[in-house]
């Protein structure tokens, strides 16, 4: 609609007549306001839950730059791929949880039978581990998809992930591909370089490269080229400083820092599907060796019953 030369109000007023959550069509209610006002879209939009916090900067370049379509577009594509990674991790999960039902309930099924487990104790039991153990998935979803619209959440959630071994490389390498996809998008829609690095570094939950982002803009206020400025960060691995690099000295520098993006994306995408498929073959042997040491606990168990019995002969 933005490329056919709708204006943002009549935009936003279109999605509004056919929403039908009343807690959307009361943040788009607010958004036609602030936009009737004047006021820029990205600062309308920070002020409700609509989009992720990460990405409002994008809009702001594209606001900024007049490229808003372009920008919009491009959000939209990267939605779709999130939409498909989550589900592709999502859909391996029922057939574990599945296994761990059964693993909760087949072991003592014996006991049950023998009298040695009442029916109440056997359900209970079971049926409050499950319960708890759906608390705490729905706990951590909600917990991951308020990260989307708090700052100090994300950052909090990216600071954890930070310390779990195998997804530290993963988290690391998606901070790197959002600051490089930004920047490059922001550029190619024709937004100065230095404000570029300024917003591309707010699009991600890594403090180091907004940190960065801000030190590499006054090196290169005082004079210093900007490939020497990114060498001496760490935070930026050698993929991105040798973009900016080539990109500089070439004059292309939309295009290797998109390039690089898209490999860090295309690593991140097969991570994740590894992760994704990875993920069911866990828990399943962790249901096959729960269910072996109950079994085991529950035969130790009659064994020293029946030693016990024989020895009172």
């Amino acid at each position: 609609m933005l490329n056919s030369g709708v204006g943002l109000i009549q935009f936003f007023e279109s999605i509004l007549k056919s929403e039908k959550k009343l807690d959307r069509k009361r943040k788009l209610e607010f958004i036609v306001i602030e936009l009737k006002k004047g006021k820029p879209l990205y600062s309308s939009l920070a002020r409700t839950d609509l989009l992720p916090v990460f990405d409002l900067p994008v809009i702001e370049s594209g606001e900024k730059s007049g490229k808003l379509p372009y920008v919009f577009d491009i959000l939209s594509r990267n939605y779709s791929q999130s939409a498909r990674a989550e589900q592709a991790v999502k859909a391996g999960l029922p057939q574990p949880f599945f296994m761990f039902v059964m693993a909760l309930f087949v072991p003592k099924a014996p006991q049950l039978f023998t009298g040695q487990l009442t029916m109440k104790a056997y359900l209970t039991t079971n049926f409050m581990v499950i319960i708890a153990v759906l608390l705490i998935y729905y706990t951590i979803n909600r917990v991951f998809m308020r990260s989307y619209y708090d700052i100090s959440i994300a950052r909090a959630r990216h600071k954890a992930f930070l310390y779990i071994p195998f997804l530290r490389s993963l988290t690391q390498k998606m901070a790197l591909e959002r600051f490089a996809a930004s920047m490059a998008l922001m550029l190619d829609a024709g937004l100065p370089i230095l404000e570029a690095l300024s917003l591309a570094g707010k699009t991600s939950p890594e403090q180091d490269i907004t940190m960065a982002s801000r030190r590499i803009i006054a090196e290169i206020k005082s004079s210093r080229s900007m490939v020497r400025a990114f060498q001496v960060e760490s935070v930026f691995n050698d993929d991105i400083v040798n973009s900016i690099s080539m990109g500089s000295e070439s004059g292309k520098l939309p295009e290797f820092l998109n390039r690089t993006a898209e490999l860090l994306k295309a690593e991140i995408t097969g991570r994740i599907e590894r992760v994704s498929k990875a993920l069911p073959v866990i828990i399943y042997w962790f249901v096959v060796f729960y269910t072996a040491w109950t079994i085991l606990q529950i035969y130790i168990g009659n064994v020293k019953a029946l030693s016990e019995t024989l020895g009172g002969f």
